[in-house]
């Protein structure tokens, strides 16, 4: 129940259900970022190991991910709070969400796929290309349940009940007088002499 006002209006559990996962990513987003920074920050020699394309993704993915899961925190209080702009913020994050994983899945295949492993000698035949193939299907993997995960979120916050549940309060807060210190009106001005 989120109160608007006088009145008590039910909060659905799809919105409750986007609130707490966007608490719940925005925590975790901002944590791993954050460490990756300190990890990147104490090791430089990691940052230039990686190939071009995977650096490159790395400094514009880490301050981005910050911003974002940042944005999804803020984002949950809102659509526990049944405000309007949540809505909206949630399905833009879901949106772009969606468009980073498609993204970064690019990147980890094409990463994979350029990956070089030690020479042949030091493993046994045939598993050069096994240990190429375990890491592109468990990235496709990945990739597949974040989209499945956005978009199983993205149908719950457009639901038509979730619409009216934010109507309801946008409604309320409109209905419900302005508390607050009175305004003061300056004083009159005296006429010109």
């Amino acid at each position: 129940m989120t109160m608007v006002g006088d009145e008590r209006i039910h909060c659905p559990g799809t919105v409750t259900a986007v609130a707490v996962m966007g608490f719940i990513l925005g925590g975790l987003v901002v944590t791993t970022a954050t460490w990756a920074i300190v990890r990147l920050s104490l090791h430089p020699e990691q940052m230039e190991k990686a190939a071009t394309l995977n650096r490159g993704w790395v400094m514009v993915s880490v301050p981005a991910k910050l911003v974002l899961g940042a944005a999804w925190i803020f984002t949950g209080a809102g659509l526990l709070r049944l405000r309007s702009w949540a809505r909206t913020a949630a399905v833009a994050l879901l949106v772009l969400g969606i468009a980073i994983d498609v993204a970064g899945g690019g990147v980890a295949v094409t990463t994979i796929r350029r990956m070089e492993l030690p020479p042949e000698a030091s493993m046994p035949a045939g598993s050069r290309e096994l240990v190429k193939t375990i890491a592109l299907a468990t990235a496709v993997v990945v990739l597949c349940l974040w989209l499945a995960y956005s978009i199983v979120m993205l149908v719950l916050i457009t639901r038509p009940s979730a619409g009216e549940a934010f109507q309801r309060a946008a409604l309320a807060r409109a209905q419900t007088p302005q508390t607050g210190p009175p305004r003061q009106t300056p004083p009159p001005v005296p006429p010109d002499l």
